[in-house]
């Protein structure tokens, strides 16, 4: 393997441990009950079990503070030192990725003109009421390509007023949806030798998201600000669910409907084979004599 695909592959295993253990981390919260029992068995010899004094209480509460403030503090350097990796794995990831990925030749104008065209096939398929996601499950290389280079500004401009004026629905954001639609289609299409490469990087870039969408709440965490572990669930689902880590609901439908099927068409077989027993069987023949 050559180095800079070991470093890769390393890469790639790495940023999702990384998503994973900053995701512990967002998981983890004090324990104050287990604290506060710890204080008062290390200070049970100076606590009158009968009659537990303010100064008492006050001083079990200022342990379980201390103890809170250390548990706190441990869980942000580990935080730091991780999401301080993401950057180095991210740019390994990136330059590897666009060294072998599939790229719109611009070389000559017939090559341009292709590419226009491929484009404008493209568009007359989306005014015509197909989504960007079917589109892209049977294109081929050069109309991916020509989908990355073109289809975000078209579905910007496309954009109901109302949404343009909300976060999110900036052109860099569309931009970042489309190459993740681009990238994963590229990775079931790309040359052999390139897809399994591809389709790793396809996957570490969700990852390195969803590590960044840990790093940045742990942040405000620890930096006391708002951070709503709901909110960053929400966002880690759908960073999954449009990256295709999770099946979306109405792929699990899909998959419910199919198994429904299939458990259908199995008991109908087994009568089927129990009917042809019964009429092949000798009491049926002793029957119809």
């Amino acid at each position: 393997m050559p180095t800079d695909l070991y470093y890769y592959n390393r890469a790639t295993e790495r940023i999702e441990q990384i998503a994973n253990l900053l995701a512990e981390i967002t998981r983890t919260t004090f324990d104050a009950g287990t604290a506060q029992r710890d204080a008062e068995q290390r200070f049970s010899h100076m606590i009158d079990r009968n009659h537990r004094t303010p100064e008492a209480n006050r001083m079990l509460a200022g342990e379980v503070q201390r103890v809170r403030q250390e548990s706190e503090k441990a869980l942000e350097a580990r935080a730091i030192v991780l999401a301080g990796e993401i950057p180095i794995a991210e740019n390994t990831i990136k330059a590897t990725f666009e060294a072998i990925r599939p790229k719109r030749d611009v070389s000559t104008p017939a090559a341009i003109l292709l590419s226009q065209e491929r484009w404008a096939a493209t568009r007359e398929l989306l005014e015509s009421g197909r989504g960007l996601a079917q589109i892209l499950k049977t294109a081929d290389i050069a109309t991916v390509l020509a989908i990355e280079a073109f289809a975000p500004e078209y579905l910007y401009a496309k954009s109901p007023r109302d949404r343009l004026e909300t976060p999110g629905t900036e052109l860099e954001q569309v931009k970042a949806s489309v190459a993740r639609q681009v990238h994963k289609r590229l990775s079931e299409i790309a040359p052999e030798l390139d897809r399994d490469a591809l389709a790793k990087a396809h996957r570490a870039h969700a990852y390195t998201d969803i590590a960044w969408a840990y790093a940045e709440h742990l942040q405000r965490r620890f930096g006391g600000g708002s951070a709503s572990v709901l909110e960053v669930g929400v966002a880690v689902h759908y960073i999954r669910q449009e990256y295709g880590l999770d099946a979306s609901p109405a792929q699990e439908r899909s998959r419910a409907n199919a198994a429904v099927g299939t458990e259908a068409n199995r008991r109908l077989n087994r009568l089927e084979r129990w009917g042809e027993r019964r009429t092949n069987s000798p009491e049926a023949a002793l029957g119809t004599r």
